[in-house]
């Protein structure tokens, strides 16, 4: 992840799987991708699920097909995955013996 992500306020994080919400391509809406990290762009580096996309890229203009895509925060619904290093993700609870 890069230094530049904020910290708070952030919906989405690395490793969720998440709902795309909203997209200037109405073909992404409801899409799932796989969130991989915070881009310099101030947008996240996501993996779209199944079939690559067609889009424009941003810096040349230039058609592309690919699986490989950014989206702000406000356009991604994370899925409530399980995350690992979240004890109250997973479901586990304290019991006193």
């Amino acid at each position: 992840m890069e230094d530049n992500q904020p910290t708070q306020g952030l919906r989405c994080r690395p490793g969720d799987l998440a709902r795309v919400i909203y997209s200037t391509n109405a073909l992404l809406i409801g899409r799932v991708v796989f969130v991989e990290g915070w881009g310099a762009n101030g947008r996240w580096n996501v993996t779209l699920l199944g079939d690559p996309a067609f889009g424009i890229q941003r810096r040349t203009g230039r058609p592309i097909i690919s699986n490989k895509t950014t989206f702000r925060d406000s356009s991604l619904q994370p899925l409530n995955s399980p995350r690992p290093w979240d004890a109250d993700s997973i479901g586990i609870v304290a019991v006193r013996v």
